[in-house]
C-alpha cells in the first residue's frame, strides 16, 4: 500500500457525517486501541493498520498533539461518553472502520475480539448489535454519500 492506495476502497469515511472534534478523537483512539491489541503477537502495528489509522488523521483533519491533549486531559470516561454519542450512522462507520482494521492483521483474532467486545460493552452495545451494524450493511445499498461539514481541529 502506497500513499496514492490509502482510501481507494475503504468504506467507512463515508459514514462518518457531522463529527465533534472529541468524537473524531474518540474514533482514532478506539482504532488505535484495536490496532494495537495484537501488537504481542505480530511484535508491532503493521504498515497496513498504521496508514489505516493514518488516514483517520488526515481525513478529520487533527493534529497529533491535540488528540494527546483529550486523551490525557478526558482519559477512559470521556472516551467512552464521545462513542456513546455518536449517531447510528456514525456507529455504523465505526464498526466498518473496525472490520477493515481487523481485514489488515488477516481476520478477526482473539486480541482484537477481546478489545472490541469489552468497549461496546462500554459504550452499552452487544456483540449482537456490533455485528448487526455490519449485517445490515450492503456497500452498494447502504453506503452513504453525505457533504461532510464536521467541526476541525484548529
Amino acid at each position: 500500500m502506497n500513499k496514492n492506495e490509502e482510501s481507494d476502497d475503504w468504506v467507512a469515511p463515508d459514514f462518518f457525517y457531522k463529527l465533534t472534534i472529541n468524537q473524531k478523537y474518540a474514533i482514532i483512539y478506539f482504532l488505535g486501541l484495536v490496532a494495537a491489541s495484537d501488537a504481542d503477537v505480530n511484535s508491532k502495528i503493521n504498515k497496513k493498520e498504521f496508514y489505516f489509522i493514518n488516514f483517520y488523521y488526515k481525513k478529520f483533519k487533527v493534529s497529533v498533539e491535540n488528540y494527546l491533549a483529550y486523551i490525557a486531559i478526558g482519559g477512559k470516561d470521556q472516551i467512552i461518553a464521545d462513542l456513546k454519542s455518536l449517531t447510528k450512522l456514525n456507529l455504523q462507520g465505526l464498526v466498518i472502520a473496525t472490520t477493515e482494521l481487523c481485514n489488515y492483521s488477516g481476520n478477526l483474532n482473539e486480541s482484537e475480539f477481546n478489545i472490541i467486545s469489552s468497549w461496546a460493552e462500554s459504550i452499552g452495545m452487544t456483540m449482537d448489535e456490533w455485528n448487526n451494524y455490519l449485517n445490515d450493511f450492503s456497500e452498494l445499498d447502504n453506503r452513504p454519500y453525505e457533504d461532510d461539514e464536521d467541526e476541525e481541529d484548529d
